[in-house]
């Protein structure tokens, strides 16, 4: 049987004085800031929860200069009623 190759999607808040944005980081880049790979990941998360929750711990709080790509899109809302709408 094939071993799966586990690879990031890692989807976080970013924030500064001007507010918050969403974005999602894939895996070299998300390899780069945690440190480990997803595979590593996977294995901590399974056999030491501390050493598992660290890895994000170590990056939280810090200054990072990020570059990112911005894909333009339509956003929708759905009112209570069931209708949708543009934002």
């Amino acid at each position: 049987m094939e071993t799966p190759s586990y690879r990031y999607v890692l989807n976080m808040e970013l924030m500064d004085f001007t507010g918050s944005s969403y974005v999602s980081m894939f895996n070299d880049d998300a390899e780069k800031l945690l440190g480990v790979t997803a595979a590593q990941l996977k294995t901590l998360n399974e056999t030491n929860k501390e050493e598992y929750d660290n890895v994000f711990k170590r990056v939280l709080f810090k200054e990072y200069v990020f570059r990112l790509r911005v894909k333009v899109g339509v956003r929708m809302m759905c009112h209570a009623d069931g209708k949708l709408a543009q934002l």
